[in-house]
């Protein structure tokens, strides 16, 4: 498969071109996209602070074991 990008040419079976990094198909385009939907859902301050609670709660706990 050639990159649009650099023309390298890349092995049938390739998601990306080794050379440019581009993704080499659509199923890896929107594959990258969904996954970058996701994460900015989960990158939103509600989202976080629960996970940041909890774990300052764990190591609260922690040095109280010590």
């Amino acid at each position: 498969m050639k990159c649009a990008r650099c023309k390298e040419i890349n092995a049938p079976n390739m998601q990306y071109c080794f050379k440019s990094g581009l993704p080499l198909n659509d199923k890896t385009v929107v594959t990258l996209e969904e996954n970058a939907e996701v994460i900015q859902r989960l990158m939103t301050a509600d989202a976080i602070k629960p996970m940041i609670d909890k774990r300052i709660r764990e190591i609260m706990e922690e040095g109280k074991n010590k």
